[in-house]
């Protein structure tokens, strides 16, 4: 029992990578989906799931669309380093 109380969470990307740039600062993935929350009009169960695995009931680390798009012009406005690439997790292969 301590051994799954001591095990770190891990969140699929891109989403959790997507989430954590729009956090304030406290480092606190929580704080972090609230702001997503609130750009995107999603509810934060649900911004939290789009890092789980469909198995347990997410979205396999990916952002809907319409929360991408609402997402990106967010931080094109507040200057906040993000990229389209940013929402997919494309796998570089060496030349």
């Amino acid at each position: 029992m301590i051994a799954s109380l001591m095990r770190k969470k891990t969140y699929m990307e891109p989403a959790h990578r997507v989430i954590s740039k729009f956090g304030p600062g406290d480092g606190k993935l929580s704080s972090a989906i609230r702001v997503v929350s609130e750009i995107t009009g999603a509810d934060p169960t649900r911004v939290y799931r789009w890092m789980r695995p469909k198995e347990k009931g997410g979205t396999d680390g990916i952002i809907p669309s319409k929360a991408q798009m609402k997402l990106f012009d967010h931080a094109t406005r507040e200057k906040i380093p993000l990229s389209p690439a940013d929402f997919f997790d494309v796998a570089h292969e060496a030349a």
